[in-house]
């Protein structure tokens, strides 16, 4: 999970707080654009799979 006006990066494990990372809104945004992209090919299951943002 990305909070581009905290400058975070968070990441989840089974709903559980593993990583947090204070990144430049730069890197931030470069991540968001991968996700972003990522996502447009995911298929119908990996979608169905996915936690709620």
């Amino acid at each position: 999970m990305i909070y581009v006006e905290r400058r975070e990066l968070l990441g989840f494990l089974d709903r559980r707080l593993v990583s947090r990372e204070k990144l430049g809104a730069e890197p931030l945004h470069a991540i968001g654009k991968v996700w972003k992209q990522e996502d447009i090919y995911k298929t119908g299951l990996e979608k169905s799979l996915t936690v709620p943002k």
